[in-house]
């Protein structure tokens, strides 16, 4: 395996979808010197739902772990990955499904929980993102919810790990400008893809399709 060794004394920790953001966080941390004292723990959580994107993520999720490993050849990272199926929350008697955010921020703090070297955890968020009043929540959702996991079992002797917005300050397009060409084209974006056997098609209307297009054309 592609890595120094297993995991260090200085961590941070990416939890990672594949999308344009999650793509260009990652990015920065494996390319800006700034993160060179740390080694970069990745991990993504398939999370299999009714929306049924979690096919679209997994494959460019190991395409673009393949392409900074052999292809860009960036500083050695340790990955893993999860699988959670929440089909059931879709069915007569539940009202939708669960929100990925909450996943994500439980599944970190027991990475968290496990190895008290991890300093920092990472997801995209990017300054469009702050900018709306649903994403305040949801921050506010995630910071909750690892907090209140770490409390079970984190030493009390340890300083918590911080929920880290290292793509914080930047849009959208100052992602797409971040990644080179041959990253970009690996990411999967939308919400609610659609399939013909192999092939992956966006849905080019959730929002995240419309501001990607609305990118492309410049």
């Amino acid at each position: 395996m592609n890595t120094r060794r297993y995991i260090g004394e200085n961590v941070i920790l990416c939890m990672f979808s594949g999308g344009l953001d999650s793509t260009a966080a990652l990015y920065k941390l494996l390319t800006d010197k700034e993160y060179d004292d740390y080694d970069i723990y990745v991990h993504h959580i398939q999370i299999i739902n009714a929306a049924k994107r979690h096919k679209a993520e997994k494959v460019a999720v190991d395409n673009i772990v393949k392409q900074l490993r052999q292809g860009l050849r960036v500083r050695p990272f340790k990955y893993s990955t999860s699988t959670v199926n929440t089909e059931f929350l879709h069915t007569p008697g539940f009202r939708g499904f669960m929100s990925d955010v909450c996943l994500v921020a439980f599944i970190a703090s027991q990475i968290c929980l496990r190895n008290h070297n991890i300093r920092k955890f990472v997801i995209g968020v990017t300054n469009s993102d702050k900018r709306n009043p649903g994403t305040a929540i949801r921050n506010r959702t995630i910071q909750s919810i690892f907090d209140a996991a770490l409390t079970e079992g984190y030493p009390e002797t340890v300083e918590y790990p911080i929920y880290y917005q290292i793509v914080g300050d930047l849009s959208k397009q100052e992602l797409w400008d971040l990644l080179p060409n041959n990253l970009i084209a690996l990411t999967h974006s939308c919400r609610k893809p659609s399939y013909l056997g192999d092939r992956i098609f966006p849905c080019n209307k959730c929002k995240t399709c419309i501001e990607i297009n609305n990118i492309k054309k410049g």
